[in-house]
């Protein structure tokens, strides 16, 4: 594990915060994941607005408000991108925040993935219903030392089903937690 990360790095400090775990583990993940699918898929890192929501709440004359994300996942379609999936981190490695943890899970991934299934929707309103149907978004969540991938359908005409497909362990030090390590590799492959 010290090959991976060194003794005197801040990964094997106790109490990790949010924005080094996304830096030195989760964001590189992400990039690195989908480097080689040409630019058709994108991650942008950091603490980024939600368009899908914002554009949803002016087409329908709402009060504006605005949702960010700890990373969002962009498909480039013809000339445009539009958002297919977003990530939340609750707070750094290891730490349990439940309430937080929650908020984030429960309600910040479902309504995200709820306005980007309709952005996509408006956008492709032409396409049949069958094809909508199919159209999946995705929400990547971590807390403690967990990470979860949660996707989100129009299975039949208004009704949404969310469902969590994968849950594993994170793990930052292989002697440790090598049993982890399969795990996690699925996860990521399965979300490529």
């Amino acid at each position: 594990h010290q090959f991976v990360f060194p003794q005197q790095s801040i990964m094997q400090q106790i109490g990790v915060s949010e924005a080094s775990y996304g830096t030195y583990i989760m964001h590189p993940c992400f990039i690195e994941l989908l480097t080689e699918l040409e630019g058709h898929l994108l991650y942008e890192p950091g603490e980024v607005i939600l368009s899908s929501i914002k554009s949803c709440c002016e087409r329908r004359k709402y009060e504006p408000f605005e949702q960010k994300a700890d990373g969002r996942f962009l498909a480039r379609l013809k000339r445009s991108r539009i958002e297919i999936g977003h990530l939340e981190m609750s707070g750094g490695y290891g730490h349990r925040e439940i309430p937080r943890s929650t908020w984030d899970g429960c309600c910040k991934g479902s309504l995200g993935n709820m306005y980007m299934l309709e952005e996509i929707g408006e956008r492709y309103h032409k396409v049949s219903p069958k094809s909508f149907a199919n159209t999946y978004v995705f929400f990547v969540h971590t807390y403690e030392d967990k990470i979860e991938i949660w996707q989100m359908h129009n299975c039949a005409r208004g009704i949404l089903q969310w469902e969590r497909t994968h849950k594993a362990i994170v793990p930052i030090c292989y002697e440790e937690q090598k049993t982890h390590l399969f795990d996690f590799v699925i996860l990521l492959w399965d979300l490529k």
